[in-house]
């Protein structure tokens, strides 16, 4: 039975991914603010507290979860915030720096304890998730769209420091979860991302779940020489095709961050 570690039960992507790989026979250990059990919860796994505000909290949930999960073979980083949602000059910094702590620091500090008591011997799947921003500057979510970017390189950073592993970085696009709960309360202060909320909402024009179930299926069978490091788009790349497949091993330089003269 092979084991996922799963970060943000409560998320969105985490209720779809949990019992997606538990009706596939896998054992999951997740994390949560709030721990409790799931109906779809069964016995031989595990939820652990853990608060990505804090440290101290990070270091006592892995320090918990090594003990029964020194196997994992995939973990899924399902942890983010758009908060604080204003123009960057007008947002409390210090729930600024928290946003920029829990999307981004807090998440690689998560991997570098979890790494540090891993035999890396074994390859294992490492995936986060990316935003919108990569090539726009959407207007008042400044700390979400830093702190994803800088996930894209960093998961291109940690390719390169550990090579027996596969780190990857997705971006979903537009996805029906309640992280957009955030852009509606924020109101006018979320600009021209709360009308585009509203009308999807209204429409339900939003990516389909199985693609991101697909895409983790299609990350654990794919060689990590043709993926890691890499920054994929859900909706946008065609990463089901033989002719996809084909690029990734032709490029190395293809589906990162990067500024790439044109001819």
């Amino acid at each position: 039975m092979e084991t996922a570690i799963i970060a943000g039960h409560d998320s969105g992507f985490a209720q779809i991914i949990i019992p997606e790989l538990i009706s596939q026979q896998w054992r999951v250990i997740s994390t949560s603010r709030r721990p409790q059990i799931s109906e779809h919860f069964g016995k031989n796994n595990l939820i652990y507290s853990c608060d990505f505000t804090n440290r101290e909290s990070i270091d006592d949930c892995i320090s918990q979860m090594s003990q029964h999960c020194s196997d994992w073979k995939l973990l899924v980083l399902s942890i983010g915030m758009l908060n604080p949602i204003d123009l960057l000059s007008k947002c409390p910094f210090d729930e600024w720096e928290q946003s920029i702590q829990v999307n981004f620091i807090n998440q690689l500090y998560f991997i570098q304890v979890l790494l540090n008591s891993t035999d890396l011997r074994v390859d294992r799947k490492i995936l986060t998730f990316a935003g919108s921003g990569t090539n726009s500057a959407p207007v008042n979510f400044s700390a979400y769209t830093l702190s994803k970017i800088a996930l894209i390189k960093a998961m291109e950073l940690l390719a390169a420091e550990y090579p027996s592993q596969t780190f990857v970085s997705l971006g979903t696009g537009w996805m029906n979860t309640p992280i957009h709960q955030q852009t509606l309360d924020a109101g006018a202060r979320a600009g021209i991302v709360l009308f585009e909320t509203v009308r999807r909402k209204a429409s339900d024009d939003f990516g389909k779940f199985q693609m991101l179930l697909d895409f983790i299926v299609w990350v654990l069978s794919t060689p990590r020489e043709l993926i890691s490091g890499r920054n994929f788009s859900l909706q946008g790349d065609d990463w089901q095709s033989r002719d996809f497949i084909d690029k990734l091993g032709n490029s190395s330089q293809t589906f990162k961050l990067r500024r790439m003269n044109q001819p």
